[in-house]
């Protein structure tokens, strides 16, 4: 994600700049360590770029964000996501009603994880930060989105690559299920796309 329209949104959003670059930087640039975010795993790795994107790891990453920057740092995070969030949903093709949506129902999970995987003051701490940037952002997700994807520019046969990719998925996936290969990782295929291909129940 390009970092000049962040820091412009940053701005919109009335966010320190510097504080937003540093977990910025902490989140896509220079992860964290596992044992920094998960103390006592004996892991001498560190947590892959983006961790706290998907709903059930982002409690964890606020923790350790609002613990290194505060409730500053940690509604940096929250846009970080959001602004992460739009630019693959432009990539797709979707427009800005369907990305407010999608927006609000990411940062609703989020305070649906927080309430289920904080406790106490940081939970109390952590809801207040998300329902306040849920509350400001989509008031202006026009000039958010506006914002994006002046600075992203898909090209039109990028933007169809994106779109058809999880087609491309589920076909495949449906080629190697009627194979008999379930992989070490379960995964399903959705029951209308199934019936329509192979005609069956």
């Amino acid at each position: 994600m390009p970092e000049v329209f962040g820091r412009e949104a940053y701005l919109m959003l009335n966010l320190d700049v510097g504080v937003c670059s540093e977990v910025v930087g902490v989140v896509a640039t220079n992860p964290p360590w596992v044992v920094d975010v998960f103390p006592g795993i004996a892991d001498e790795g560190r947590l892959p770029r983006n961790f706290g994107y998907r709903k059930n790891e982002f409690p964890f990453i606020y923790r350790y964000v609002y613990s290194r920057f505060g409730s500053e740092g940690a509604k940096c995070l929250v846009l970080y996501f959001i602004l992460y969030h739009i630019e693959k949903l432009l990539r797709r093709g979707y427009d800005t009603e369907v990305i407010k949506e999608s927006v609000k129902a990411l940062v609703e999970s989020y305070i649906d994880e927080c309430r289920i995987k904080l406790q106490g003051e940081l939970y109390d701490i952590a809801a207040r930060s998300l329902s306040q940037v849920l509350s400001s952002v989509p008031e202006r997700i026009n000039e958010v989105v506006e914002l994006v994807e002046g600075e992203y520019r898909q090209d039109p046969f990028d933007t169809l690559v994106e779109a058809s990719t999880d087609f491309i998925s589920m076909e495949l996936h449906l080629v190697l299920y009627r194979k008999g290969y379930r992989g070490k990782r379960p995964f399903s295929i959705p029951r209308e796309f199934f019936q329509e291909r192979t005609g069956e129940c």
